[in-house]
């Protein structure tokens, strides 16, 4: 099996193919609808158009990536009760380890941060979002730093952790995972499992859908803005920045496709490509916008690759404010909605 990829520039038209599937394979009645999310806000809207589309709407849960992970490997890997690296817990962890590093030559250059403990904790909230993030985006280098082939204070300060704090954590535990799941299917897994409304994904849960593909359904909703391939595309500044490099832009073909697609969509682009190396069962469901706006003549551009240089229509389907503060930008806003509601 792999993964289902439906891919549409229309969330509507991806919340109607997701409520279909759940009416034409239902699961058994006491089984969660698991739909894994990205916010609380596409929980809830998820939440009440499965309730319009399907009448009936229960038993439905939308953990967040990071939770679903750590739930699926607790189901199947069953780990011994070690101490597990958790953000809200390494800020304590780090705020204790960082009092002892102040003496340290290694960690001159946050000498500054160490003395008063307000700047040391606010440090300490800062590495521990940034340690978690090494574990989902960067396992690679986590590892490096196990194997102590780094020397910079950050590498340091982690082996510290793991030393007194931290005996495992996810990218340890994603080997002993895909390991066990290629050797079978563990029972108790889910019959069924969708991604909702995702533009990115790291490769760490990627790797862990795939790998649970072969097993189970699982269903990755995915918000593609153009229908054309556009994973090579570059922006003009990007193409400008190679042009000036002769020898490293010599012999390369760059398009920048449209303009705006190119220059803002470099997250949805990345995954795109990562997706296109997976195995994936693609059903593309797109959808031509009307173009009789101004923001649906962009929207129609950008969904096939194209750059409209003159014409289309002139109305205020799209506006930009420049305003001088963040309050003044939802007054604004504000304003902008009472007026369409009258």
């Amino acid at each position: 099996m792999a993964i289902n990829l439906y891919s549409s520039n229309r969330l509507e038209k991806l919340v109607s193919q997701c409520a279909e599937i759940f009416r034409r394979e239902p699961l058994p009645p006491l089984d969660s609808e698991i739909i894994v999310v990205q916010s609380r806000g596409m929980s809830r809207w998820l939440a009440m158009e499965f309730s319009s589309r399907l009448s009936i709407w229960a038993n439905g849960v939308f953990p967040f990536p990071n939770a679903f992970v750590g739930e699926i490997f607790q189901s199947v890997i069953q780990p011994d009760e070690k101490p597990m690296f958790e953000r809200r817990t390494a800020v304590w962890q780090l705020m204790e380890l960082l009092s002892s590093c102040q003496e340290d030559p290694l960690f001159d250059q946050i000498a500054s941060s160490l003395d008063d403990p307000l700047n040391r904790f606010q440090l300490a909230g800062q590495l521990a979002d940034l340690f978690d993030q090494y574990i989902v985006f960067r396992p690679d280098l986590i590892k490096k730093w196990e194997r102590g082939e780094a020397g910079n204070w950050q590498a340091e300060l982690w082996r510290r952790m793991r030393g007194q704090y931290v005996q495992s954590h996810r990218a340890a535990l994603l080997d002993t995972f895909l390991e066990k799941l290629s050797n079978g299917a563990p029972p108790g897994l889910p019959r069924r499992i969708t991604l909702f409304g995702f533009s990115s994904l790291p490769p760490f849960y990627l790797a862990v859908f795939q790998a649970l593909s072969a097993h189970t359904s699982v269903n990755l909703f995915f918000m593609n803005p153009c229908r054309h391939w556009w994973g090579d595309i570059v922006s003009q500044r990007r193409i400008a920045r190679l042009a000036s490099g002769a020898q490293e832009a010599d012999g390369l073909y760059l398009e920048s496709g449209n303009p705006l697609l190119a220059s803002m969509g470099h997250l949805a682009r990345d995954f795109l490509t990562l997706l296109q190396e997976k195995e994936c069962c693609d059903f593309d469901l797109f959808e031509d916008p009307s173009e009789t706006t101004l923001l649906s003549s962009i929207q129609s551009d950008i969904l096939d690759l194209e750059r409209r240089r003159e014409g289309g229509e002139k109305d205020d389907s799209l506006v930009i404010n420049s305003c001088h503060s963040a309050m003044r930008e939802v007054e604004v806003l504000q304003d902008h909605l009472l007026d369409l509601l009258q």
